[in-house]
């Protein structure tokens, strides 16, 4: 089998450096990106949260069980809010549950599992969604929220993004390996007459 030419292994070495040197890169704005996109999804049912917290502030702090859940389902069974919304007291009494999640809870978590504020994908019905899990305290009771909000835009930026970060490191690479082998060859050329005497430099 012929060896490669010394110029060709030069210019390889070269590429596998630049495409390790690109995928480090591609990865670390793949990560960045993600982080924001997602930040912003948190971002919109963290709002949500609130807005929850605030009406069970509003509500008598001596409410019975039956109460909160009866005014509970009032408010968010026909908000879009609540349409993928668990709420429970600490000790494991269930508050409300949206009609979507009923069956559909497989990515999420018993309320006694939730110790700190948890960021978790879903998927329902084969769509991506984004829940955040965490407790809140309101008129002196301790409740674990669980709620989330459609991620199908995201990821579908998400992809683009990574299928044009493809295309571009793609692109790149072929370009220098272009530009490469002619370089490597001079670099080779050069070093070869340097050693035999032939670089041009005169006599001593």
């Amino acid at each position: 089998m012929k060896r490669l030419s010394i110029a060709a292994r030069i210019m390889l070495w070269n590429l596998a450096i630049f495409a390790a040197l690109e995928m480090i890169f591609g990865a670390t704005m793949w990560f960045t990106v993600r982080h924001n996109l997602y930040d912003l999804v948190d971002g919109r049912v963290q709002a949500q949260i609130e807005d929850l917290n605030q009406f069970l502030r509003g509500l008598p702090a001596d409410a019975a069980v039956a109460e909160l859940q009866q005014r509970v389902s009032e408010r968010f069974s026909h908000d879009r809010a609540g349409d993928y919304l668990e709420l429970y007291l600490l000790s494991g009494e269930m508050v409300y549950q949206s009609f979507v999640l009923r069956g559909n809870t497989a990515g999420l978590l018993p309320p006694d599992a939730v110790k700190r504020p948890l960021q978790r994908p879903v998927r329902i019905g084969g769509r991506p969604f984004h829940f955040l899990l965490q407790r809140m305290s309101a008129n002196g009771r301790m409740f674990v929220v669980e709620m989330g909000t459609p991620a199908g835009d995201a990821a579908a930026v998400l992809r683009r993004f990574q299928f044009r970060l493809f295309e571009v490191g793609l692109l790149l690479w072929l370009a220098a390996g272009f530009l490469l082998y002619p370089v490597s060859r001079r670099i080779v050329t050069h070093s070869s007459r340097k050693e035999s005497g032939q670089d041009g430099a005169p006599p001593s």
